[in-house]
């Protein structure tokens, strides 16, 4: 009987925050513009619905990496985000291209990561351990002058960052190049909720 109880109150908390986090996500949801092309949907995202737009060239792509005091570290020190920067390279610019159409005369386009650690060390276990302390919160702001800032206090929030940067740039198929539109961008994103659950048998 006293089971059964438990069970009952158990169930009826869990209805409870759940109708709370559902009603918080449908607020949310009504915010959500149509013709944002990131997704989840970041907690905030602006661009300018009127502004310029940029072609990447696919060989002049790189990435900086630097520390909260602004000295620019080793990326191979840091194999996740070496690994993670050259993945997403592949991941942005996928299509082949003839790079005769392509010679545009493109600026240089500059990834800027500030890992705001608090350390000029790498960050150590590896790999990363997933869990509700994982500290993803991270601002990207592209600009009109070929540059991109990510600012992130963990290599979990650079991974997030680089995932949303991959999906502004798109592949234009009747020019065969890759733009960012609508500039400049600047997003702030973090998980919306922590969920935390245990099983037991």
């Amino acid at each position: 009987m006293a089971r059964q109880i438990s069970f009952a109150v158990l169930l009826f908390l869990i209805l409870v925050f759940s109708s709370f986090y559902l009603k918080a996500f449908v607020i949310n949801v009504q915010d959500v513009r149509d013709d944002v092309p990131v997704w989840p949907y970041p907690v905030d995202y602006r661009d300018t619905s009127a502004g310029a737009s940029i072609v990447l060239d696919p060989t002049r792509f790189t990435y900086v990496l630097k520390s909260q005091s602004g000295a620019t570290l080793d990326m191979t020190k840091y194999p996740i985000l070496d690994q993670a920067t050259k993945r997403y390279v592949k991941v942005i610019f996928a299509h082949e291209i003839d790079p005769q159409v392509n010679a545009t005369g493109s600026q240089a386009f500059v990834v800027t990561i500030n890992l705001n650690n608090g350390s000029e060390q790498p960050l150590v276990p590896e790999p990363l351990q997933a869990g509700v302390d994982m500290i993803e919160e991270y601002g990207l702001r592209v600009g009109t002058d070929f540059t991109c800032v990510i600012d992130a206090n963990s290599q979990w929030g650079v991974l997030r960052a680089l995932e949303t940067l991959s999906q502004l740039v798109y592949f234009e198929q009747d020019l065969e190049n890759f733009r960012i539109d609508k500039l400049p961008i600047l997003i702030n994103d973090k998980p919306r909720f922590i969920v935390c659950c245990t099983l037991t048998n």
